[in-house]
């Protein structure tokens, strides 16, 4: 069964990929550089958070950002904070092209939405919890499996930092709180 369910998560993996490929491809973006637009939708990053999500090496993701600034799709500028950090946030354009990879998921969500609740819960749970096991040693996912506030308690999930019982709904793959 574990060389099944192994073939299953390589298949997804592939398909997502080709996904990200094919909706890339319009624009002229590798996949590294469509995931980071994908990434930089609704936030503004540093570099470093961008390199812990695709885990790629520093030096292959500033390629990349050179790219995509050359497109005009992202601005840098230097950290409010720390003078030495540079941030990394979509143009209005960049917005725009990262929307429309977006929308190239449309099959998948609707494969996802067909999901019961219970499934979908289920799913997530399961993923987040995959992600962070293979993920922990490195300690780049901020995820609540992750995190020393993060409890798995007899009658469920518990937050110390939200001091409350959570649902997997309510687990994060990207917690602003996280802690090692």
């Amino acid at each position: 069964m574990k060389i099944k369910l192994f073939n299953v998560i390589e298949r997804f993996s592939t398909i997502v990929l080709n996904l990200i490929r094919d909706a890339a491809k319009p624009y002229h973006l590798s996949v590294l550089q469509a995931q980071c637009l994908m990434l930089l939708i609704d936030k503004e990053v540093p570099i470093s958070y961008l390199v812990t999500q695709t885990g790629v090496r520093p030096s292959t993701m500033s390629v990349s950002l050179n790219a995509l600034e050359r497109k005009g799709f992202i601005t840098r500028h230097l950290s409010e904070l720390d003078k030495r950090s540079w941030h990394i946030a979509l143009t209005p354009q960049g917005k725009e092209v990262a929307m429309e990879i977006q929308k190239r998921f449309v099959e998948l969500l609707k494969a996802v939405e067909s999901l019961s609740s219970e499934e979908s819960n289920t799913l997530y749970f399961l993923l987040l919890r995959l992600i962070s096991r293979l993920w922990k040693e490195k300690q780049i996912l901020r995820t609540c499996f992750t995190c020393r506030f993060f409890e798995e308690r007899a009658e469920g999930f518990y937050c110390s930092v939200l001091q409350q019982q959570l649902s997997f709904a309510d687990l994060q793959w990207d917690c602003p709180d996280h802690r090692t």
